[in-house]
């Protein structure tokens, strides 16, 4: 797994590593403030526009056509269920193995020409007959699809390698780990190599050609001006009407701290996103920007709460004991004030607090299952002398002489992380454990200390992956993943190397729920019983969630998506630029 904070250079056009990493730092800056119907986006670095191709692209390429394009489906935020978009109905068969799904009616290519099924068997085949496409996703679409046939100018049909009753949300929706989008087989084929040449100017508009509402007018080294399509399919079918922006105005400037600057003399519509203390600065300097909630804490909580991950066939921390005990010792409220300044929220289970997964957090927290919000250091204490464990006189727990120590990797960014592993360091050392937080490159951490298991404790967010239910975080522990150290873990999964008898029988209910659609009843019963099997080997322990702030300047838009209108996800990481921009008005 691969987690991005809107630094990452490559994205790939159909299957990307994150559309919200390109559209993370988007905003708008612009030298004529008084172009009212424009919303001004902004990406931190010029894109090489002669490397385009449709599955490696830079992140200011991939901005464009994250805008100009458009998802099959839309994750919503208010349930984490799939809203079709280009997509009008989809249907497993009985096991999840076969899906068939049917375009809307009358979509089409901002030239005129009709998006149907023959672009959507030209994008697969691009992917699944050829390996240089090496995005995770495209690997991964790869290592789940066999086929794709296609019934009529609508229907198409995916045939899956095996049962996945989850497929669409786990690779055809505009989410966090990236968005599939369809290609125009008219404008592509044939062409892809010459497009990888093509200089900058009028001439390089074509390949940018795509079927949502704004369409491109001109591109140059500094920016790119896309227009509105005044005949966009959406609104002929009467899907939508046509968006009331003008234009979206992408502008290439250096540095987070410029957006930010801009943001404040309200020369942006939306901006990076920013801690609370940054967030603080640009709202006393411009009152009219807003973000998730209006009054604190304001950020919305994202897809990966941090954890403290174990390597569980590391000695001493082979001990379930002991990684049951650090649970106990740990404070999340402390972590929450002294980190975060109480900007965040305690992790009651290792699930992000998006709504569609209430309901799982709720039986595992009414089954005793769920992390408390402070420490009990007198059940920790008990943990610790039934491993066999005594505290020295210098207060530190030991056996057979050696004190009982723990390191803890974190990335240096972002620098919050670093910080909130500091405070769970001083807790589990206040209570016994002596610990030390090794602050690493993430390119380090991510590559070559955490796929190899070269770690005791890991401050990280490995069980990243559930939005619509706990299937995607649950499968990350699935002991079928578990290597010996040295060896990498297979996809990022099971870094915790756990494969106990216990975590047998964890993989065998987690084998039951993938036969289960989301939504189904069986899956809360699923996911209690699995759940109490990681309570009672702790391979992580639950910390804090992910806190995102996305300041929205309300000056000229409003509509954004906050607490009380929560109709989509407020990152732009998410890929849901079609679903905001249609929520959009004027203020004034």
């Amino acid at each position: 797994m691969m987690h991005w904070f809107g630094f990452s250079s490559n994205f790939s056009l159909i299957i990307s590593q994150s559309i919200a990493s390109a559209l993370f730092y988007f905003g708008v800056l612009l030298p004529n403030a008084s172009l009212a119907q424009d919303i001004r986006i902004w990406n931190l670095s010029t894109p090489d526009w002669n490397r385009i191709s449709p599955l490696d692209l830079t992140s200011g390429a991939f901005t464009a056509y994250a805008i100009v394009g458009e998802p099959l489906f839309h994750l919503t935020n208010s349930n984490g269920r799939l809203a079709p978009w280009l997509v009008e109905a989809f249907e497993p068969n009985a096991d999840g193995r076969i899906w068939r799904l049917t375009l809307r009616d009358g979509v089409e290519w901002s030239d005129g020409e009709e998006l149907n099924t023959d672009d959507v068997d030209f994008t697969f085949g691009l992917l699944l007959n050829s390996d240089t496409y090496r995005s995770p996703n495209a690997v991964n679409l790869r290592s789940q699809v066999a086929s794709v046939s296609v019934q009529d100018e609508r229907t198409f049909t995916v045939t899956l390698r095996k049962p996945n009753m989850r497929f669409p949300h786990d690779l055809l929706a505009a989410r966090r780990e990236g968005t599939f989008l369809i290609l125009p087989r008219h404008v592509w084929e044939g062409n892809i190599s010459t497009f990888a040449a093509t200089p900058l100017g009028s001439g390089f508009l074509k390949p940018l050609l795509g079927s949502g509402p704004y369409v491109a007018d001109s591109i140059t080294a500094t920016e790119v001006v896309l227009v509105r399509n005044q005949d966009w399919w959406g609104a002929k079918t009467g899907f939508r009407d046509v968006p009331e922006p003008e234009r979206v105005v992408i502008r290439y400037i250096e540095t987070d701290q410029e957006a930010i600057d801009a943001l404040k003399a309200d020369e942006l519509d939306f901006g990076p996103e920013v801690d609370f203390e940054t967030f603080t600065g640009i709202r006393e300097a411009n009152p009219n920007v807003i973000a998730w909630s209006a009054t604190d804490p304001v950020p919305w909580l994202g897809q990966c709460p941090r954890q403290l991950d174990f390597n569980t066939i590391s000695p001493p921390w082979d001990d379930a004991a002991l990684r049951r005990a650090v649970a106990h010792f740990v404070d999340q409220t402390r972590i929450v004030d002294d980190a975060f300044g109480g900007q965040n929220q305690p992790s009651q289970t290792l699930f992000p607090a998006l709504p569609g997964l209430q309901p799982y957090v709720d039986v595992i927290v009414a089954s005793g299952f769920a992390m408390p919000e402070t420490a009990n250091p007198a059940q920790g204490d008990a943990e610790m002398v039934a491993a066999g464990y005594a505290k020295g006189v210098d207060g530190i727990y030991e056996k057979a002489g050696e004190d009982l120590s723990l390191t803890i990797h974190v990335a240096d960014t972002p620098a919050v992380d670093a910080s909130a592993a500091g405070v769970v360091a001083q807790s589990l050392t206040e209570a016994g454990i002596a610990t030390e937080v090794e602050v690493v490159p993430a390119d380090e951490l991510w590559a070559w200390i955490l796929p190899p298991g070269k770690f005791e404790a890991a401050y990280s967010w490995l069980g990243c992956g559930s939005v619509v239910d706990p299937y995607a975080s649950l499968r990350r522990y699935h002991p079928n993943a578990a290597v010996d150290i040295g060896v990498r873990s297979p996809g990022y999964n099971n870094m915790a190397r756990w494969n106990t008898p216990a975590a047998q029988r964890f993989g065998q209910i987690v084998d039951e729920m993938s036969k289960t659609a989301p939504g189904e009843p069986e899956v809360i019963d699923l996911t209690r019983e699995a759940y109490e099997l990681l309570a009672q080997e702790a391979p992580l322990v639950p910390l804090v969630q992910e806190p995102i702030i996305v300041p929205f300047n309300t000056s000229r838009w409003k509509g954004w998506p906050t607490a009380d209108n929560p109709y989509a996800m407020p990152p732009l990481s998410w890929g849901q630029f079609q679903s905001i921009v249609h929520n959009l008005t004027a203020s004034n």
